[in-house]
């Protein structure tokens, strides 16, 4: 439940900086690093928000009939300074809490901050969005470890990761399938998609491969 996963998220950043430690969270530009600052808006610490989401968050208050609730964003952008150069990130390495791209921990800010908080166990980095394979981000959660200027690096800071995921669950999406009455069901997006045959198997399943065509019933190959 989404209320569980919010308030074990709080519960840790309490505890972090009850110990002195600083929180770096990791996030997508586009829609988490919002969601997190919503999150945190009333929490009172000290915090900053770098990278693209800093400015993706600009442009959805320009547009605030599309928010849910826009006075609230407007709020929970007062409660974060923002890092605007490169300099600044001094200031911010001296906060609490410091939300940033990226959110795989592949590039951007979150590198820099990495560098300098990765070797306290004081410290913590909350993962707050899926890991892909082959990513920063899922190699932190297997091994510990990151690959930083090339060189695989030894985190001792702790690790944590909360389920913020936006995406349906598999329940959502079958339920979603069924509704839709489709002739095909093109299944293109999972590392276990072949988990959903049993549940649609009254459908005609496709699972394309890459370099393969795909060919449905009533439509041309199409190359995937």
């Amino acid at each position: 439940p989404r209320d569980e996963s919010i308030k074990a998220f709080i519960a840790k950043i309490d505890e972090v900086i009850d110990r002195g430690g600083t929180v770096i969270v990791p996030c997508f530009a586009v829609g988490r690093t919002q969601e997190i600052m919503l999150v945190l808006k009333d929490l009172g610490y000290e915090m900053w928000v770098d990278g693209m989401g800093r400015s993706v968050t600009g442009l959805f208050l320009n547009y605030p009939e599309y928010l849910r609730d826009p006075r609230a964003m407007r709020a929970a952008r007062k409660t974060f300074r923002e890092v605007k150069n490169a300099s600044m990130r001094k200031h911010a390495s001296k906060g609490q809490i410091i939300v940033t791209t990226g959110g795989m921990l592949d590039g951007g800010p979150v590198l820099e901050y990495l560098r300098l908080f990765k070797d306290n166990p004081k410290n913590a980095i909350l993962l707050v969005g899926y890991q892909a394979e082959d990513t920063n981000g899922r190699l932190l959660v297997e091994t510990g470890s990151i690959v930083l200027d090339g060189v695989m690096v030894k985190v001792e800071c702790e690790v944590r990761k909360f389920d913020f995921s936006a995406h349906a669950g598999q329940d959502e999406i079958v339920e979603f399938a069924k509704k839709c009455k489709p002739e095909n069901i093109v299944l293109m997006h999972s590392e276990t998609r072949e988990m959903f045959l049993e549940d649609l198997q009254d459908y005609n399943v496709i699972l394309p491969e890459l370099g393969k065509e795909v060919k449905a019933p009533g439509f041309p190959a199409q190359p995937v």
